[in-house]
C-alpha cells in the first residue's frame, strides 16, 4: 500500500525549523504550513490540528491503523517508515485507536512505543515528547519517564508541554532543576502555563511563611478573580500556621462560599424512610483511596462500615489505583471513579446516589473536590481524616475529631462546622498495612550519646522547627540528629537544610541525612537507628508520629491550639504518654534529655512498641465498629431533627 507524502514545509515545521518551514511554504504556496506558522506565532499552535484534517482526507491510513490496533507491530512500523515526515499522524493514530476501553498494559506499551519513536525521529523536538504526557491516563508514568531537558528554544507553539516537563521534575524530586527551568523560560520571555510547581518548591524548603505571604498578597490583589481551587490552597496554608489569622480566614471563607452560590443546584428532596432491613447509604468522597496515608487509615474501617451501611466510594482519580484501591473496592456496595474531566459533575453524581450520609476524606488538600460540601446532598454531611482543619463549607454538619483533640482545638475555629468528638482515638493505625517489622528482631541502637531523629516531610522543617532542633542539639553536643525525607534526593535541597541547621547552632558533625528508603519495610527499619523522634512545629506529624511510636521510639512535641499542631499531642495522650508533651519551647531540652535517658536501652523501646501496638491507637478489632456506631448516631440526630 502506497502512503502519501506530505509537504516538506510541514516536515520542517514538526522538526522545529521554523525558518526553513517559512521559506518552503512561501516558495511553494503551501497554505497549510503558512496557516500553521501563523497560528503558532500567536501562541495558537495545535499539534493535533493538521493531523485531524489530514486523517479525514487520507483513507489509506485506516488499514494500517486497524492492523496496528489488532497488535500487528509490522503494520505500525510500516506506517511510521512509510511517512516519517508527518509525526502527528502517529500522534493521532495513538489518540484515535487507544480508547478508554483499551487494557491498561496494552495502552502503556503503545504509549511508550510512541514516545520512543518521537524521541528517535525528532530528537530536536522534546516538546512533542512531553506533550504526550498531558493524557491523564498516563500520569503514573511521570516518575519513571526519562526524557531530555526542555529548553526555552524547544517550545515551538503551545507552552503546555512545559507543564508536563516540570511535573516530571517534581515527581522525580529534582527541585533545583525545576526552579531553574521556570526562571529560564521567564527570562527568555516564553509563556508558561498557569501552575503552582514553582511555588510548591517553597514548601519543600520549609518556607511556609514565605509562601503564605505570597499567596496572601495575591489574594488581596486579585480577590475577585481567584478560582475556588486557589482559595482552598490559601485556606490550607492559613490553617497550618502557628496561630490562626481569623480576619484573613474569614475573608477566605466568604470568598469561597461566594464561589459556590446556594441557588446553583436544586434543594435536597425529602428522603424516603428506610425499610427495616435496608442499610443506609454511605457515600465516601476522596482522591486518596490508594496507597496514601488517607487510604491506609481508612482501610481498617471499611469492613465494619460495609456491614452497617451500603458503602459507596467516589474515587476522584482517573487511574485504576493500586492494590489498596482494589481492597477498598472489594468491600464497596458500589464504586464510582471520576476522572478529572468528569469531576465537574461530582455534585450531580452524588445527588443521583441520594446517600443518607456523605463523608469527605480530603478537605482542602490537593486533588480533592470540597465544593460539594457547600450544598445539601445528604441528611448528614461530614469531613474526616484527610485534612488538618475544618472545611468551613456551608453545608458541612460535622468535622470528626476525638476527645483527645478537643481540649486543644475546641474553640480555635470560629465560624466552622461543629466538631464531633469521638470518645476514642479518631485514627486507627493498622500495623500490618503500614509494613511494620517485629521490633524484637531489629538491632536497636544503644548509643550513650543520644540519637535523635526527624523523619517528617521537609515542608515541616520550618524556621520554628529548625530553631527548636538547633537549641536541643546545642544543649546535647554529643548527640546526633538523623534527618530523612524524600526531598533530600535533590543534593541542593539537602545542602539547604544542612546549612539552615548549622545557622541555628548545630554542629555539622551532629547532622546525618539518611538516604530515602526505597521500600516501606526499610523506611520502618530506619526507626531502629534513633532513640527519640523530634516532632515538627507548628505542623506536627501524624503518620510519622504513629510510625515512631509503633516502632518503640518516643516522640517529643510542643502542641499549638490548632489541629495541625496538636495531633501528635493528642496521639500521645491517647497512648498514655504525656511525658512527650511540653507547653513551651524552653521545656524541649529538659524533656529531650529525660526521654533519651529513659528510652536509651533497646528493651525500653521494645516495650513501648508492644504497648502501642496493643493499645487504643492500633485497635483494629474494635475502633472500626465504634466509628460505624458514631456515624449511626449522626444519622439518628439528623432524623430526629427532621421529625421535629
Amino acid at each position: 500500500m502506497e502512503l502519501p507524502v506530505f509537504p516538506s514545509g510541514l516536515f520542517s515545521y514538526w522538526l522545529g525549523n521554523r525558518l526553513r518551514a517559512s521559506c518552503i511554504a512561501t516558495a511553494k504556496g503551501d497554505q497549510p504550513t503558512v496557516q500553521l506558522l501563523a497560528r503558532s506565532l500567536h501562541g495558537q499552535g495545535d499539534q493535533c490540528t493538521a493531523a485531524n484534517n489530514a486523517w479525514q482526507e487520507i483513507e489509506s491510513y485506516r488499514a494500517f491503523a486497524d492492523a496496528a490496533q489488532d497488535g500487528d507491530a509490522a503494520a505500525l512500523g510500516r506506517l511510521y517508515l512509510g511517512d516519517p515526515q508527518f509525526v502527528d499522524l502517529l500522534l493521532h493514530l495513538y489518540r484515535l485507536k487507544n480508547g478508554d476501553d483499551t487494557p491498561r498494559d496494552l495502552a502503556t506499551q503503545r504509549f511508550c512505543r510512541l514516545c520512543l519513536l518521537l524521541h528517535q525521529r525528532f530528537s530536536s523536538r522534546p516538546d512533542l515528547l512531553y506533550g504526550q504526557f498531558a493524557d491523564p491516563r498516563f500520569s503514573h508514568l511521570h516518575a519513571n519517564a526519562l526524557g531530555p531537558p526542555l529548553l526555552p528554544g524547544h517550545l515551538y507553539a503551545q507552552p503546555e508541554p512545559f507543564l508536563q516537563y516540570v511535573h516530571q521534575l517534581w515527581v522525580k524530586g529534582l527541585y533545583q532543576q525545576l526552579h531553574l527551568a521556570y526562571l529560564a523560560f521567564q527570562i527568555c520571555g516564553r509563556s508558561v502555563p498557569a501552575s503552582d510547581f514553582h511555588l510548591r518548591i517553597f514548601t519543600v524548603l520549609g518556607e511556609v511563611e514565605r509562601l503564605e505571604r505570597i499567596f496572601t498578597a495575591l489574594y488581596r490583589s486579585y480577590q475577585h478573580t481567584i478560582p475556588s481551587s486557589s482559595l482552598s490552597n490559601l485556606l490550607f496554608i492559613a490553617l497550618g500556621q502557628e496561630k490562626l489569622d481569623q480576619q484573613h480566614v474569614n475573608a477566605l471563607v466568604e470568598s469561597l462560599r461566594i464561589s459556590f452560590p446556594p441557588q446553583s443546584i436544586p434543594p435536597l428532596p425529602s428522603s424516603r424512610p428506610l425499610s427495616v432491613s435496608e442499610k443506609p447509604l454511605l457515600a465516601v468522597v476522596s482522591a486518596d483511596l490508594r496507597h496514601h496515608p488517607v487510604g491506609r487509615f481508612w482501610r481498617p474501617l471499611v469492613p465494619a462500615l460495609a456491614q452497617r451501611f451500603r458503602l459507596v466510594h467516589v474515587f476522584l482519580n482517573g487511574t485504576d489505583g493500586d492494590q489498596l484501591t482494589a481492597e477498598l473496592r472489594a468491600h464497596s456496595f458500589d464504586w464510582l471513579r471520576l476522572s478529572q474531566a468528569e469531576q465537574p459533575h461530582l455534585i450531580q453524581r452524588l445527588q443521583q446516589l441520594a446517600p443518607q450520609i456523605a463523608l469527605d476524606l480530603g478537605g482542602h488538600t490537593a486533588d480533592n473536590q470540597h465544593g460539594w460540601l457547600h450544598y445539601r446532598i445528604a441528611p448528614v454531611q461530614a469531613t474526616y481524616l484527610g485534612f488538618y482543619g475544618p472545611t468551613y463549607a456551608r453545608e458541612c454538619d460535622w468535622w470528626i475529631v476525638d476527645r483527645f483533640l478537643t481540649p486543644h482545638i475546641g474553640q480555635s475555629y470560629p465560624g466552622s462546622e461543629r466538631q464531633w468528638a469521638c470518645p476514642f482515638p479518631s485514627l486507627c493505625y493498622d500495623v500490618a498495612a503500614h509494613g511494620l517489622p517485629d521490633p524484637d528482631r531489629l538491632p536497636l541502637s544503644a548509643s550513650e550519646h543520644g540519637i535523635l531523629g526527624s523523619f517528617n516531610h521537609t515542608r515541616k522543617l520550618t524556621r520554628h522547627t529548625i530553631q527548636r532542633f538547633g537549641a536541643i542539639l546545642q544543649g546535647l553536643p554529643q548527640s546526633t540528629l538523623m534527618l530523612r525525607s524524600h526531598a533530600f534526593y535533590d543534593p541542593a535541597v539537602r545542602r539547604w537544610f544542612l546549612q539552615k541547621f548549622v545557622d541555628a547552632g548545630a554542629s555539622p558533625s551532629q547532622l546525618l541525612p539518611l538516604p530515602y528508603a526505597p521500600t516501606a519495610a526499610e523506611a520502618m527499619a530506619d526507626f531502629s537507628r534513633i532513640q527519640l523522634h523530634l516532632d515538627a512545629y507548628p505542623v506536627s506529624g501524624t503518620t510519622t508520629t504513629l510510625d515512631a511510636l509503633a516502632m518503640g521510639v518516643p516522640v517529643l512535641t510542643q502542641p499549638t491550639a490548632l489541629y495541625a499542631g496538636a495531633i501528635s499531642a493528642a496521639l500521645l495522650e491517647a497512648a498514655g504518654l504525656p511525658d512527650g508533651i511540653v507547653s513551651s519551647e524552653s521545656d524541649l531540652l529538659p524533656a529531650a534529655t529525660r526521654l533519651l535517658q529513659h528510652y536509651r536501652q533497646p528493651q525500653q523501646r521494645r516495650a513501648l512498641a508492644r504497648r502501642i501496638r496493643e493499645g487504643p491507637l492500633c485497635a483494629v478489632d474494635s475502633m472500626p465498629q465504634r466509628f460505624a456506631v458514631e456515624l449511626g448516631e449522626m444519622l439518628k440526630l439528623a432524623t430526629q431533627a427532621c421529625a421535629a
